[in-house]
């Protein structure tokens, strides 16, 4: 008893004499092919934008298997790293050198933000308050968050249907399935080497493709390098007393010294008695924090794939 013909299964179904792809009845919808190199499967594959559009269903239903493929590495890009307020930075009082005459042996330079008195056969004729102060610490800037931009980690999107069965009637080729409207690229699967040899000349259009990736491009947290300056302070002597209390109406105290002054001479503000000095004003600090990031990871693929396709 015949049958309708199943144009996938190499028998004469309709027993008409012929096979598969040779019997009238198969010709709508399947074509002769060259034979997949090394015995290897066909499938109907749709090449698409990457992210572009869904998955249409294969011709008998089943889900294509999803592909990609033309790799683009172009590392993220950082942007929106900045550094909010300066804060936390300290200042050390600036130096004051006490000599014996502007060009004379120092007798010892001094830092303090309390009352230091000197003795009186600590013989001082000059004093002058050294270079700007040095910080205690570098402070710091809150950094924001860096935004994070990617490229497509692609350019195309390879849907694919695997064939399960390849007829007869073609001879020495093999009868299958023409492709239809959503997947119209007849291919052959070749071993997933990028070194595999150059697609058949029946099938030359080669797409290597991956199945798996995980795109690991991100941005390193935004950093804030804190960059700060101390300027000024100044310090009072008092000639006549050790506390610091500016007691002596019969002898008056020098103008306050300050930082990076000119030397003066102190003999007309400190005598023989004991005497003391002490910081008047402190330095004041200044800074800023200069923002960085930096472009990290790459994107990852793996499970490989060649499919070589037919014009």
């Amino acid at each position: 008893m015949s049958g309708a013909e199943d144009c996938l299964d190499g028998v004469d179904n309709d027993r008409n004499g012929l096979v598969d792809c040779a019997d009238p009845a198969c010709a709508a919808g399947y074509v002769c092919v060259e034979a997949a190199p090394g015995g290897g499967g066909f499938l109907h594959a749709r090449r698409s934008a990457y992210g572009s559009g869904g998955m249409p269903a294969c011709a008998d239903g089943s889900a294509p298997v999803r592909y990609w493929d033309g790799p683009d590495d172009t590392p993220a890009t950082c942007t929106g790293c900045t550094c909010g307020a300066f804060s936390g930075a300290t200042c050390k009082p600036p130096t004051l050198l006490l000599r014996q005459g502007c060009g004379g042996n120092p007798l010892g330079g001094d830092s303090t933000t309390g009352c230091k008195s000197r003795q009186k056969t600590q013989q001082t004729t000059s004093a002058q308050v050294l270079g700007d102060a040095a910080w205690n610490n570098d402070g710091a800037c809150p950094p924001s968050q860096a935004t994070v931009t990617r490229s497509d980690p692609w350019s195309r999107q390879d849907d694919v249907c695997p064939l399960a069965r390849t007829g007869g009637g073609c001879g020495a080729r093999v009868c299958v399935p023409k492709p239809d409207a959503d997947h119209p690229a007849l291919c052959v699967q070749a071993d997933g080497d990028a070194a595999a040899p150059a697609c058949p000349s029946a099938y030359p259009t080669r797409i290597d493709a991956f199945a798996a990736y995980a795109d690991n491009r991100g941005c390193s947290a935004c950093a804030c390098t804190p960059s700060a300056a101390c300027s000024g302070g100044a310090y009072q002597i008092y000639g006549c007393d050790t506390s610091c209390s500016g007691n002596c109406p019969m002898q008056p105290n020098p103008p306050p010294l300050s930082a990076g002054g000119s030397c003066i001479d102190a003999s007309n503000y400190v005598g023989p008695q004991d005497w003391s000095f002490k910081l008047v004003s402190a330095p004041t600090v200044s800074g800023s924090c200069t923002p960085s990031t930096a472009p990290t990871g790459a994107v990852v693929r793996t499970k490989p794939a060649i499919f070589c396709c037919a014009p």
